[in-house]
């Protein structure tokens, strides 16, 4: 990927590109929506890690996404001097409590809250920013339109999104060319401009140009729209539109009913001794071997959503205030362990997949038993050992584990055979 692909769609026969407009909008919306609406650390990582992973799959320059990254993190600083200055209690006001950490002036407090507070936003960013690079360099602009048109929204702002998406490369072309041109009349550009006065003069002239040049574009834009029509009709098809292919339709179907296996699996009960084991983390494994680091988190990610609002579905219920059950971090963990397994299952060989899911098994664990700590000893008071918690949390639990893995590492091979295409 060279720079001039940089905002734009870069060809490719990867697994991402083969999916169709809308599946690969709906992607983005739903890991949008969850970004978003989440403060868990946890859920922000995995999201993170996933669109780290999907990115470089399409080998990018890394120079550039770096680049970008820092730009955006300095957007991202300056919005949160902002938050501050008018509100340096904003983390104390969301999580209920305020620790100070040190004192500015008078009102200028740093709380340990606020701390917190700004860098979940800054992982919401991180994260944001990577999801929507993967999307550009996977669709198309026309592929966005029509997929944003064709889950609901109107073709008119769908329309919206193509041309801004097509616009970009051609706004920093029209940089570029405005720099050489200013530059060859004798104004210089480079670092040697070291005053403020300068840097702001070699802003301006080239700003100006850049934004009239950009409302002739306008102009001509519209035109075209009016020529054709645009607008005339409620609805309209679209030139290039990608239809549903095999892959998309097993990815989507499939990605469903795993979700709501693994809802049904928290209330099958299998009791072994003094414990009872449930069937959550078998089609977690089933959903990352299956349909791959993306797919499998997708699913598992349903699935946590619609337990969070309100659906009846986990082990206890369901609602956001599970959110302090000390299960819910086992419920957490599938997510980012249905990427791993998805992630390191490409062979169909039964020991590797089956060391796949034991990888996943124990990220499974690394944010289950953690959280399970900090509610009972943190939040309830508990004071219970390390030793206790992990015989509790994970020892007892580690036989039925070790069942679900090898039933996982020996039926998906046959599934995979018997739907041609997948993974």
């Amino acid at each position: 990927m060279t720079s001039n692909n940089l905002v734009r769609f870069s060809p490719g026969v990867t697994p991402l590109h083969t999916l169709c407009g809308q599946v690969k909008v709906l992607l983005f919306i739903v890991t949008i929506i969850l970004t978003i609406s989440t403060f868990d650390c946890r859920i922000l990582l995995a999201v993170t890690a996933v669109a780290a992973a999907a990115l470089a799959s399409l080998k990018p320059n890394w120079k550039i996404i770096w680049a970008l990254m820092l730009v955006a993190m300095g957007l991202n600083t300056v919005n949160l001097i902002l938050f501050y200055l008018f509100n340096p209690h904003i983390g104390c006001e969301f999580v209920g409590t305020c620790t100070e950490l040190f004192r500015f002036t008078e009102r200028l407090v740093m709380p340990a809250e606020t701390l917190w507070y700004f860098a979940v936003r800054t992982l919401k960013v991180v994260a944001m920013f990577l999801v929507s690079l993967w999307l550009i360099f996977v669709v198309t602009p026309t592929q966005l339109a029509a997929g944003f048109n064709r889950v609901g929204l109107p073709y008119k702002l769908s329309m919206v999104f193509s041309i801004a998406l097509r616009y970009l490369p051609d706004l920093i072309k029209d940089y570029k060319n405005i720099s050489a041109s200013i530059q060859a009349r004798g104004l210089e550009l480079g670092r040697k401009k070291t005053t403020l006065k300068a840097k702001i003069e070699g802003v301006v002239s080239i700003a100006v140009p850049l934004i009239l040049s950009s409302f002739d574009d306008v102009g001509v834009i519209a035109d075209a729209l009016d020529l054709r029509g645009f607008g005339k009709n409620k609805k309209r098809t679209w030139y290039v539109e990608t239809p549903y292919g095999r892959l998309d339709k097993i990815c989507l179907v499939l990605a469903a009913v795993l979700a709501a296996l693994t809802a049904v699996g928290a209330f099958i009960r299998i009791p072994i001794g003094i414990s009872v084991i449930t069937l959550q983390f078998l089609f977690t494994a089933m959903a990352g071997v299956l349909l791959g680091p993306g797919g499998g988190a997708l699913s598992q990610g349903v699935y946590v959503a619609l337990g969070l609002v309100g659906l009846p579905i986990f082990t206890a219920g369901g609602g956001f205030g599970y959110v302090l059950q000390p299960s819910f971090g086992f419920l957490l963990g599938l997510i980012p362990a249905a990427a791993v397994i998805g992630g390191l299952s490409r062979s169909s060989s039964p020991v590797r997949l089956a060391l796949a899911c034991g990888a996943g098994l124990a990220v499974l664990y690394a944010v289950g038993v953690p959280y399970m700590a900090l509610i009972l000893n943190g939040y309830l008071g508990k004071g219970i050992s390390a030793p206790t918690l992990l015989w509790s949390g994970m020892l007892i639990y580690l036989p039925g584990d070790a069942a679900k893995i090898a039933v996982t590492a020996l039926l998906c091979p046959v599934l995979r055979r018997r739907i041609p295409g997948l993974r």
